[in-house]
């Protein structure tokens, strides 16, 4: 799903259902643990868009229709609609007067809301996946568990007892997957994301893991009046940081300048040639 840049602003705010796997330690994806979803709630960091997610983007549509029918025909029903990118948040609340309420601002922006004509009433999630040995026998709960805690946390919030998966494997097949709602399940989930948030989101203390370079180089640094300065033995580190970079990135350019320089001397050694064999060595 495509979200605009005052979307992204918002979601510094809450925790979206798809940042959840990340949070209980379950995404399988770079850039999608808690230390990187802090960084993007606590100082703005934005993940940049891949060829993967923008071929996602553009199928979502097509997965959503084509879904539609199928679950439709399962059922032994009719669509009646479906509803595109529909939001739901949790109620906030410190007493928890419900189950699927939470002290954490959970949102999610669904895929689709798909509306049967028999009264029903389910999540129906999207995704594209090279990897099909993470999904098993269609129709089945058969889906990778960070699926799972998406569209758990989807369920709980628009206070729906089904959802259905639909996927596009890249080898053209398709499958659709059910995964009902379980209480026990979003209990956990809720409850880890409620310690993410109050432990560090607003305490803006880094939690434990790796965070991607270009996730780091896209925090704005541009505010005239945001400035760190460092004393002491904090600074010193900081100086060794920087000396250290710099040497790398030298050595770096020194190594790329000699590498091409190689290359052009075998390529001027080749000639017009497109094979030269020089004892046991071929080029």
């Amino acid at each position: 799903m495509v979200i605009t840049a005052e979307q992204r602003e918002e979601r510094r705010h809450y925790i979206g259902a798809s940042e959840v796997p990340g949070i209980v330690g379950l995404s399988p994806f770079a850039g999608s643990n808690a230390a990187s979803i802090w960084l993007k709630k606590v100082k703005g960091a934005q993940q940049k868009s891949t060829p993967a997610m923008d071929y996602g983007n553009d199928v979502e549509p097509i997965l959503i229709r084509w879904a539609s029918e199928k679950i439709a025909e399962k059922l032994g029903t009719e669509v009646d609609r479906y509803e595109e990118n529909p939001e739901f948040s949790t109620v906030i609340s410190e007493k928890k007067p419900s189950t699927r309420h939470s002290t954490a601002p959970i949102t999610s922006h669904l895929d689709a809301m798909l509306y049967l004509k028999d009264g029903t009433r389910v999540v129906l999630e999207a995704k594209t996946s090279r990897f099909e040995e993470d999904y098993g026998t269609a129709w089945t709960d058969e889906v990778p568990a960070h699926v799972v805690c998406q569209v758990m946390t989807q369920m709980a919030l628009s206070e729906v007892d089904v959802s259905y998966v639909v996927v596009d494997l890249l080898n053209g097949t398709r499958k659709i997957y059910r995964v009902d709602f379980d209480s026990d399940i979003w209990d956990t989930l809720r409850s880890e994301c409620e310690y993410f948030w109050h432990e560090y989101v607003l305490k803006q203390k880094r939690p434990e893991g790796k965070i991607s370079v270009s996730l780091l180089e896209s925090i704005d640094r541009h505010e005239p009046d945001n400035v760190l300065v460092l004393t002491g033995n904090e600074a010193q580190d900081f100086i060794d940081w920087v000396e250290n970079w710099e040497e790398k990135k030298a050595e770096t350019n020194r190594l790329k300048k000699g590498t091409e320089e190689c290359r052009m001397q075998i390529l001027e050694g080749m000639g017009d040639h497109s094979v030269v064999v020089a004892g046991n060595l071929q080029v």
